[in-house]
């Protein structure tokens, strides 16, 4: 035996004395350990305090952090293989969708950007590390011109890899300079703007509008008391336009005859009202109908708004990118301050994105790691299929309209006063709930139940009122 294993051996032998009746310390496997702590995005004192707790020994730092490197070089492999191979898939006459997200904050010290295919699957992407002292980097710039790099750099390998010719489209929203950097590497791609951020520009332009700045020399200034009654019903009608399937000469139309609708006007050519509106009582802008002035100045704004009706497609979004940004933050959660291991974390992220957990099982093979018992991987691989079947379900138009009407149903319950208990919890149901037949489970489970007692104040002492 050499000195090291004789040391060892009576090291172990004191413990087994000292902490004899306690029985053996369970120990892990430190590659597994090791494995299971990044992709459950856990940081190595967070999750060796939580099994110590359990009364778990785990392997030490140096030995996590070891593994950990291997596995990120792997990971890093993986990832660029996968994101190349759906690079390829992508056809002619394509669209991406293009977004990026920092570490922690807005200008934090990490940034990934990704580009997705129509499919949803990652086809670029590029994570920017900004070098710090003790903390070496790809990028020593200001952080505000982060994402602008690294969407520049994302690109031209997306560039080297499928040509410029094979994306026609892409989509963004609004972020830093997207549009100059996508036109840099695909010259003939027409750009379109997520609409759920263009939302926006409708309360950009009624600020400019109650700030008076569509002024002219033939419009003087008006009152902005007399827009405050249309606010809410011109931005449904937006949203609404922005969402709807129909050309963009259209949404223009029926946006700029908004007032003609408004002072009563409800030809079927300016109107989207359908047969069962005909016999309705509409409302009517009573001080627009008055005062030409003030119709002059919402056209203003309605023409101002209106621009961003040129650059939204329904059918294109961000919303795909926006769910990855939600998902690697489980690799890479935005509370701990990953140094060296951020972009390695990522690349796990984009791993389990293309390729599903059978990504992460490959990982595990390629970086040398004993496979977990069949039970509990069959488990695991299950617990993966019902969450995709799930998010395919809420994806489905059935599944979207019956949660919208849940939602307009849960409108109809009203909370009483009281907002933490104090007095009686009441939700009045309105008349058309309570006379029909039908009520539904959820607004049974809301009815007004018995009154509780306040909860008691403690006494301070020396305090009088």
């Amino acid at each position: 035996m050499t000195s090291q294993e004789v040391h060892d051996a009576t090291n172990s032998e004191i413990i087994r004395v000292q902490y004899e009746g306690f029985g053996d310390l369970i120990k892990l496997d430190g590659k597994s350990f090791t494995f299971a702590t990044l992709i459950c995005g856990k940081a190595y004192k967070e999750a060796s305090n939580l099994l110590r707790e359990a009364g778990i020994d785990v392997p030490s730092s140096q030995y996590f952090y070891k593994i950990q490197k291997v596995i990120l070089e792997k990971a890093k492999e993986l990832a660029e293989k996968s994101v190349k191979n759906h690079a390829l898939q992508l056809e002619p006459g394509t669209v991406i969708t293009i977004d990026a997200h920092f570490s922690h904050v807005r200008n934090a010290d990490e940034c990934e950007f990704v580009a997705m295919g129509p499919k949803g699957d990652i086809v670029a992407k590029f994570v920017i590390v900004r070098s710090r002292k003790g903390k070496a980097g790809n990028y020593t710039g200001a952080s505000c011109q982060m994402e602008s790099v690294a969407a520049d750099q994302a690109l031209q390998i997306l560039e080297d890899t499928v040509g410029k010719g094979i994306i026609d489209f892409f989509c963004h929203d609004r972020d830093n300079k997207s549009r100059n950097i996508v036109h840099k590497h695909f010259p003939d791609a027409v750009e379109y703007q997520d609409g759920f951020h263009c939302k926006k520009k409708f309360e950009l332009c009624w600020k400019r509008l109650t700030s008076n700045e569509y002024a002219k020399s033939d419009m003087p200034i008006v009152d902005s008391k007399i827009f405050h009654g249309i606010k809410n019903r011109l931005k449904i009608f937006f949203n609404t336009l922005l969402n709807k399937h129909i050309s963009k000469e259209q949404k223009l139309f029926y946006w700029l005859h908004a007032v003609d609708h408004l002072i009563g006007n409800h030809s079927p050519e300016y109107c989207l009202h359908s047969t069962k509106d005909e016999e309705k009582e509409h409302f009517i802008w009573t001080a627009g109908l008055e005062n030409e002035n003030a119709r002059n100045h919402l056209l203003e704004f309605l023409k101002d708004s209106g621009s961003v009706f040129q650059i939204v497609n329904p059918d294109y979004a961000t919303h795909i990118n926006e769910s990855y940004n939600a998902r690697s933050c489980r690799f890479n959660p935005k509370h701990t301050n990953y140094l060296s291991s951020y972009e390695g974390r990522t690349d796990i992220a984009t791993i389990y994105h293309n390729e599903g957990y059978q990504g992460l099982l490959e990982l595990r093979n390629l970086s040398g790691i004993k496979p977990i018992h069949p039970i509990l991987r069959d488990s695991l691989i299950e617990e993966h299929k019902e969450k995709k079947l799930r998010s395919e379900r809420e994806k489905t138009e059935e599944y979207r309209s019956a949660r919208s009407e849940r939602r307009k149903a849960r409108k109809l319950i009203v909370k009483g006063k009281g907002d933490y208990g104090n007095g009686q919890d009441e939700e009045i149901i309105s008349n058309e709930s309570q006379n029909s037949s039908e009520i539904p489970k959820y607004v049974i489970a809301g009815m007004p139940q018995e009154k509780r007692e306040p909860f008691p104040l403690p006494q301070i002492h020396g305090f009088q009122e």
